[in-house]
């Protein structure tokens, strides 16, 4: 990592403005830097400007500070250094300084890197939390269905309350699919592999039904870089199917509207069932 050199006078010229500190405020060489003055210079630049001034001012100057560059975003560490005569008196100031911008994103990287682990920490922590009580409710609807065989309607509602529980479970556990951290076994693997399992993989899991899938792979592609076993491919062929297919049909309702006629159907049949119970 390169530093950067700026140098100014008592009397506020640049004296020296290396390359490195040419790149970092985005001047250019043929603008001639060297004898303005650095309030010029650095016009676009104000926190700078703001930091020389007060080197004069100071005795005791900063060491390893940093400063976010406000109109290129870019972080630099510097450091602020003074430079006298024989006699002792300030005749100018020196800053060294170092682009710490791709470490700072780095670090920012890390920091949302660990952020979104604790994320998916505590969603793995509530899904298996959620996964107990679910398992519970269907179990035990399962039971009550048997006790109560001779009742129709009692039936259909537990029926109801059990594919429900099935549905929340697997909403859990495609949560938990999500969070789940992979470990891949990297290595050379052909392209055209890849994508003849990705399809019969897709077509296990969800039928064309009317979609016709043509595969044309080059021959003599090269090997790629990856894991063999873990592909996104047949994820993205299944929801293309899915997609498909939906367009096909005729108009549907959705997952949310289906669910909610089925739990009103449900509560109609509940209260109707109370009511033939209830003494009179």
């Amino acid at each position: 990592m390169r530093n950067g050199v700026l140098a100014v006078t008592r009397d506020g010229t640049v004296a020296e403005l290396n390359a490195e500190a040419l790149r970092v405020f985005q001047l250019k060489r043929t603008s001639k830097p060297v004898g303005r003055p650095f309030s010029e210079v650095l016009a676009k630049h104000p926190d700078v400007i703001r930091v020389l001034h007060s080197a004069f001012e100071l005795t005791h100057l900063p060491n390893r500070a940093e400063l976010r560059l406000r109109s290129t975003g870019k972080v630099i560490g510097y450091t602020l250094s003074h430079v006298r005569d024989e006699r002792g008196r300030t005749e100018g100031v020196v800053i060294f300084f170092k682009d710490l911008t791709k470490v700072e994103q780095m670090e920012e990287r890390e920091r949302l890197r660990d952020r979104l682990v604790a994320l998916g920490e505590m969603a793995a922590a509530i899904a298996h939390e959620v996964k107990n009580p679910l398992a519970g409710i269907e179990v035990m609807a399962g039971v009550l269905k048997r006790q109560v065989a001779h009742s129709a309607d009692a039936q259909s509602i537990l029926n109801d309350i059990i594919n429900e529980a099935k549905m929340a479970n697997q909403i859990v556990h495609e949560a938990l699919e999500f969070v789940r951290p992979i470990r891949l076994q990297v290595e050379h693997t052909s392209i055209a592999d890849v994508i003849g399992d990705s399809v019969s993989l897709a077509e296990s899991k969800m039928p064309r039904r009317g979609v016709n899938l043509q595969l044309r792979v080059d021959e003599g592609l090269p090997p790629i870089q990856g894991d063999h076993h873990h592909s996104a491919s047949s994820s993205r062929i299944s929801s293309s199917t899915r997609s498909r297919r939906s367009k096909a049909r005729a108009p549907w309702k959705s997952a949310r509207a289906r669910a909610s006629s089925r739990r009103k159907r449900t509560a109609t049949r509940a209260s109707r069932s109370i009511r033939r119970c209830a003494p009179s």
